[in-house]
C-alpha cells in the first residue's frame, strides 16, 4: 500500500520514484515480525539501497 501511494504521489507530482522493499514472508502476527536483523539481511538490504541510490543519483546528474 505504501508504494502504490508513492507511485500515486510521483504521478500526480511529475516526479520519478523507485521503490525498494524487503520482503519476507512474515504476517506480524508475532512480536517482532516486522524486526529484520542482521540475520535476516537488514545489512545487505541496506547495502542494495545506498548502491541504488547511488547509481540514481549519478544518472540524475547528482553527486555520487
Amino acid at each position: 500500500m505504501e508504494a502504490a501511494a508513492l507511485y500515486a504521489f510521483a504521478r500526480a507530482r511529475d516526479k520519478p520514484v523507485l521503490c525498494l522493499a524487503h520482503v519476507t514472508n512474515r504476517m506480524a502476527v508475532d512480536a517482532g515480525d516486522f524486526e529484520k536483523g542482521e540475520a535476516d539481511g537488514a545489512h545487505a538490504s541496506l547495502r542494495v539501497i545506498a548502491a541504488v541510490a547511488r547509481a540514481w543519483r549519478r544518472r540524475s546528474g547528482g553527486e555520487g
